[in-house]
């Protein structure tokens, strides 16, 4: 498998490995097939005016099948920016589906109340959910629990929520993002799902819990290789990402703005989760349900069933 970093305009020295890069690396490694190619688009932060992130995809000389970031921000953040940013982003997501890129993101890892901050804990606990997952023209991907049997095969999945974990893993104020967007409107292939008037994420929900947890390889400080495991969001994104090209490559192409036929798909392509909240401080969203509902979208991917469901080229 081949890794490539591709720097945006204005950045002139390639960036540090860090945890959260280092783990989308890992997660789509360790489900791409070994030809597979990856590039890895460096800024230097991730921020409001991320429309040249999005638009160094565009640019690639071959457009890849899916984009995934583990990145995003409180949507309310978006009153700060300057008129016509939000528009330049939208634009340009627009433009990465239409040619046929899928693209995917991280619904956060503070549940309902998304602008409370990942590092410190701190900010304001009212529902709020994040960008760019709010995009209608990018799939969110939220958070559940996987229980595997023995034999290692699926036997329930919940809500990821982890405030009643033990040490040392827990408790910790951490779930899937979730929620009704404030800034974008319902898209027409959610009407037939909820009556909200905004955009509700997640999509769909993939493994984020810590226990257990998605292994991360890193380097101590003598440089000796250590295991740990993490939980997030930032995990579930890039590995639907990778099945996703993957399933894109067998059928010998792209699917680029997915969400529709996702939401058109039967049943039996989705496991549905009924069980858990993503309620973090006492705010009154969210709670899986039968169906579709705020806290995990669809549901959980059955990918062996997108592979037979998901349309042919030419249907």
């Amino acid at each position: 498998m081949s890794f490539k970093r591709v720097p945006v305009p204005g950045l002139s020295t390639a960036l540090p490995v860090g945890d959260e890069g280092n783990l989308d690396v890992q997660v789509v490694q360790a489900v791409l097939a070994a030809d597979s190619r990856v590039s890895v688009i460096e800024a230097a932060s991730f921020d409001l005016r991320d429309h040249l992130t999005w638009a160094t995809v565009y640019a690639q000389k071959s457009l890849p099948d899916a984009a995934t970031t583990s990145y995003g921000f409180c949507e309310r953040q978006l009153r700060s920016l300057p008129p016509g940013a939000l528009e330049l982003t939208q634009s340009v997501l627009l433009r990465l589906g239409l040619a046929g890129t899928t693209v995917m993101a991280a619904s956060g890892d503070r549940g309902s109340s998304d602008c409370v901050n990942n590092a410190t804990g701190k900010g304001p606990r009212r529902k709020a959910v994040g960008y760019p997952g709010t995009s209608p023209y990018v799939l969110a991907i939220g958070g559940s629990r996987i229980d595997l049997t023995p034999e290692n095969t699926r036997s329930s999945e919940v809500v990821w929520n982890a405030t009643k974990l033990g040490a040392p893993l827990g408790p910790q104020d951490t779930a899937g993002g979730g929620g009704v967007s404030r800034i974008f409107d319902r898209p027409w292939w959610q009407d037939s799902r909820t009556k909200t008037s905004g955009r509700v994420v997640p999509d769909i929900s993939a493994h984020s819990a810590g226990a257990p947890g998605w292994p991360l390889i890193s380097l101590d400080d003598k440089g000796q290789p250590i295991v740990a495991p993490v939980g997030g969001t930032s995990a579930a994104s890039p590995f639907v990402a990778a099945t996703v090209a993957l399933i894109a490559a067998k059928q010998k192409r792209p699917f680029g703005l997915i969400a529709p036929t996702l939401y058109a798909l039967p049943q039996s392509a989705l496991l549905d989760i009924t069980k858990g909240t993503n309620d973090l401080f006492g705010q009154g969203c969210c709670q899986a349900k039968v169906g579709f509902d705020k806290a995990s979208g669809l549901g959980a991917p059955k990918f062996e069933r997108w592979l037979q469901d998901l349309p042919a080229p030419g249907s």
